[in-house]
Parts: C-alpha cells; structure tokens; sequence
C-alpha cells in the first residue's frame, strides 16, 4: 500500500439496494470521516495511505498506525483490509502492558482497547459480516472499559445496527424456497458469511499483477516439453473484446493455448500434474491425492501419508513437508499444527498454497510473495460483478494463524498483509478446480491448466489421469485441431453443456459477468437478432385474413435456437481468460 497507485479506485463494499444496504448507509451518515471520497479526494487519500504504509512498514507494531490505516481503509471502502488491520491492532492491545510498552501511560493503552474492539466491529459491518460482529460486540461486552467507556454510545449504535441489519438479510433469504427448505446448520452457516466484491487493489504494481514476460517464457517452455513441442501460450486474439464486454480490465493480461502443429481428434496434448492439491479424504497422498486405501505399500514423511518416496520429494520441494498436515477429516494428524483443523479441502488447498508462498518468501527475501510460483501465474476475475462470500474467521484469523504456526511474524511479513493474502484467495478462488473420487472431495490448482479459456463448444477436454481419483489432469484434444487454432475447455460439465443459452449464461456468470463471448453464443445472439427483425416486420395474413399468432412466433424461435445450441460447427473461440 505504501506504491503510487496505478490504476483506477474501486471499492470493495457490496451494493444491492435492499434494506440492510440502506440501514449501512444510515449507519456511515452518523461518522461523516467515514462519507464515500470523491474524485477530488482520492489523491490526498492516497498520500495518507502511503504516508501510513510506510510507517506500519519501519514500525509493524504500533497500535495507533495500525487503527489510522483501518479507518483509512473503510473510507476507501475496503472493510476486508480494515478487519485485518483491526485485528492486529486488537492482538497487539491484549499482548501490550505498561512494562512492555515503555514511554506510555496505562490511560493511552486503555483508549486504544477501546478504539480497536469498535473499529474491528465497524469494518465487520460494512463487510456484511453480521454474526460475527455481533459475536465481537458480546464478546467484548464483558469488559469494564467499553461498559462504562466514553465510546459506549458507539458500541451501544453499532450493536443495534447489526441486529437490525441481520434481521432484515434473514428475512431476505426467508424469500428463497432453497433457504427455507434447507436444514438449520446450512441455513446458519449461510447467514454467518458476509461478502466483498473482488476488485483490483489500486497500488499492485504492474509486475504483481500482471504475468511477466519471465512467468509466461517459463511456462511455455514447460508446457511445450510436456506437449512435445505441439502446444504453446500466446496472448489470445480477443483481449479486446473481452475488454469490451468488462471481463478483463484495461490493464489484465489475457493469454490462451495455441496449437503449434495439427493435432487430430483423441490425441493426448499434455499431462499436468500438481502439489497444489487437498482432499477430504483420510487415506489419500498428500502430495497428489491419490486414493492409497488398502495399498500395500505406502511411504510416510513428516508424519504426512505418500504413495512413495518420489511424491514426498515433490511436495518438498515447493514446501515443508508436515508443516501443513494434509486435512484427513479428522483432528488427530492436525491438532499439533492448528486449533481447529481446515474445515474442508478449499480451506485445505489455500492453507497448502500459503505454506508454499512461505517457503519462496524465506528463501527469497528480496522477492515479493506475489511472485511466488503457482501464484504468479494466475490471475483473478475482476469483472464488475465478480464478488466472494468472506468472513472474518476464514479470511483473516485463519490465514494468519497458519502463517504464525509456520514461523512467520504476522506484523511484519508482507505474506501476511491483508491486501496480499486477499489477492492470493482471490486467484485460487478463480483458478481452483474440484472433483470427487470414491466420496472424497479433491481441490486443486493446476498452473498450466489454469491457461485455457472457456467455449461452450470446446475443441479440447481434461480428463482423469490413469491414476484414478488424483489431483492430475491429462488434456486430449476432442476434435481435429488446425496449426495456430486456440484451444478451448468447457468450464461447465457435459449436462450443463446441453443445457439452453439462459441456464449457460447463469451458471458461467461467475467468470464472465455477463455474457459468455464464445462463437457459440455469439451465434446464438446474432440469430436472435435476425428473429427479432423478422417479427418486427408486419406479419403476412394466412387465408382466413389472421396473421401469425405471437405463441406459434415463440416456439418457432426457441426451435430454431435449440437446434442451433445442438449445431456443434464453426471455429472455437474464448469467453473467459484466466
């Protein structure tokens, strides 16, 4: 945060016009500092951040610093950054004392117990993070210093704002028949998350945003070594309309796989295997998932489960083995590690993705964590819609307890900068990929994977590895492929692949936005646009002096585009690029 900003301000508050936004916007006109800036503003708040910045960055552990940049955050509309500043500030009031912090009176040390609690409450409101602000404010209720503080008014507004915030999102959900049919726990655990747009920070610099020319050389070269020299990463040929649909930003780099030869039908193009991987289940290599039930032979590392001597050397080389238990289900291979094992495979392969970057961070110090491998080379959807359910349990306490259990310093490192650990979740949150195998649940990132772009009529497919149930995909091709032709997956499954242009736009707006650019679509709109025309047109009256009626219009046009969503001709094209 302490860079010139390189691109343009966009907050990370969610807005959806319903009555909890509005009781947000109440609550802000009663802290005028914390109004929404304006344009004319942004530049002096942008001198106030880095000013801040660099202060936590010669002194992580000033209490006062650390506050200033929360409320900093929160006027620049980033709570999830606000909570994490909040949080150590909170962390480091509790481990203070007058001994410990020498040349300052027990009445400042008393003010700033008071300020963190309630900015900590503040940004968790703002996040929509309504359960676990009200489960602060009862937490801290307790102590005499807010009973009876100055600022007990603040607490006493706060609370009330919540509860009446949580109300109204109950009741908000009460509207879904999913909700109401669900069980309590669902409906508990869905109502405990808050959400935050994903957005790009405005001070990542160019080099940690971007995939540089050395990131994208390497990879090339490891995918054409793989592929036998028969495929490639180039940038796509259709930045600009993916820019022009706001999938991409101006600034984000789009790069797709190209074939370097013809490649017929059912030809295998590569295998990619990964480290990056976690699983559900119990009796699985922790290095690549593999199901290692009844084997005879088995290897153990680091008190970690492998199929053999091999993967362990895999898993470390990128990190420590047994630094990260592989989460199995169950406490016991996890309790020396952390209080409270991963609650499940996502939370396990974020937890692996870190213990990673960690061990690049102590190797290269003068390296940013950014630059980390897989990290480096994936990149986040920050199209105007694109958004990510938080919460201050999971995207903040959890990350940095793991990080202080591999021996990093949470005020100091920059691994553990909120920013960071938020641009990291923001990329595997886009690039993950999940399957199941014999009831277990396998998430994994696999880098060169992560390269290929969507169409809803795919030229190419990943399939399992021989190794059944493993973190490896092995890519055929499912068509003939032509020399220099992009290559394409499906992010949709083969039954949502069948499914009409609507469903498809739905379930891809995760990564689009909006709509899917790929020749399928594309098609399917431009014919749309011809039907439309043609019912435009004054309708020919039949021999009993009637025109067309609308219904029969209706059916004709759904005919004519369900048979061409079946058509499977034409060239492949992009609709995302990640």
């Amino acid at each position: 945060m302490d860079g010139s900003w390189v691109r343009p301000w966009i907050g990370s508050f969610c807005h959806y016009g319903d009555e909890s936004q509005s009781l947000i916007e109440q609550y802000l006109s009663d802290y005028p500092y914390y109004q929404e800036p304006n344009q004319t503003d942004l530049f002096q708040l942008e001198q106030q951040l880095r000013s801040i910045s660099r202060r936590i960055h010669h002194n992580p552990y000033l209490i006062e610093t650390r506050i200033a940049r929360a409320e900093l955050l929160i006027k620049l509309r980033f709570p999830e950054l606000a909570v994490s500043d909040a949080h150590k500030a909170l962390l480091l009031t509790c481990r203070a004392t007058e001994d410990t912090w020498p040349g300052r009176s027990y009445y400042d040390l008393y003010k700033l117990r008071r300020e963190a609690p309630l900015l900590l409450g503040q940004a968790l409101f703002f996040a929509r993070c309504f359960v676990e602000c009200l489960d602060l404010l009862s937490d801290i209720s307790q102590q005499e210093y807010v009973v009876y503080g100055p600022k007990h008014e603040d607490y006493d507004r706060l609370n009330k704002c919540t509860r009446r915030a949580l109300h109204l999102e109950r009741q908000h959900h009460l509207q879904d028949n999913d909700y109401r049919e669900a069980d309590k726990d669902y409906q508990d655990e869905l109502l405990s998350k808050g959400e935050i747009k994903t957005v790009p920070y405005p001070w990542i610099p160019d080099h940690l945003f971007r995939r540089t020319m050395l990131t994208i050389e390497n990879a090339k070269s490891e995918l054409q070594e793989l592929s036998n020299g028969r495929v490639t990463i180039k940038e796509t040929q259709l930045r600009e309309r993916l820019q022009d649909g706001g999938q991409i930003t101006s600034d984000q780099d789009a790069y797709g796989l190209f074939a370097l030869a013809d490649i017929p039908a059912g030809s295998r193009l590569f295998v990619d295997r990964t480290v990056i991987c976690a699983s559900s289940g119990s009796s699985r290599c922790s290095a690549c998932c593999a199901d290692l039930t009844g084997k005879s032979s088995t290897f153990w590392a680091s008190r970690e489960l492998f199929c053999d001597a091999a993967c362990a050397e895999k898993l470390n080389a990128v990190c420590q083995a047994g630094a990260l238990y592989q989460w199995s289900g169950y406490y016991q291979r996890t309790h020396s590690l952390l209080s409270q094992p991963p609650k499940d495979e996502d939370q396990a392969l974020f937890f692996r993705v870190l213990s990673v970057v960690h061990k690049f961070t102590r190797d290269h110090s003068s390296s940013h964590p950014l630059e980390a491998w897989p990290i480096n080379r994936l990149t986040a959807s920050y199209h105007s819609g694109a958004t990510r359910v938080w919460s201050y349990t999971d995207d903040v306490c959890a990350p940095l307890g793991v990080l202080e259990k591999l021996g990093g310093d949470m005020f100091q490192d920059t691994l553990s900068e909120g920013w960071v650990l938020e641009t990291i979740a923001n990329r595997i949150a886009t690039n993950a990929q999940g399957t199941e195998s014999n009831g277990d649940e396998i998430a994994a990132i696999n880098p060169l994977y992560s390269f290929f772009n969507h169409s809803c009529r795919p030229n190419s497919a990943a399939l399992d590895d021989e190794t059944n149930g493993t973190s490896t995909v092995r890519i055929v091709a499912k068509k003939n492929i032509a020399k220099g032709s992009e290559l394409f997956i499906s992010y949709l499954s083969n039954e949502e692949l069948r499914t009409s242009y609507g469903n498809r736009q739905q379930l891809l707006s995760a990564w689009t936005g909006g709509d899917c650019q790929c020749t399928r679509c594309a098609e399917r709109r431009e014919l749309k646009k011809c039907i439309a025309h043609d019912v435009r047109k004054e309708p020919e009256p039949d021999a009993e002096g009637n025109g067309h009626d609308s219904e029969d219009e209706e059916e004709e046009e759904e005919a004519v585009m369900t048979n061409s969503d079946e058509s499977d001709e034409g060239s492949d094209e992009n609709s995302m690029v990640f």
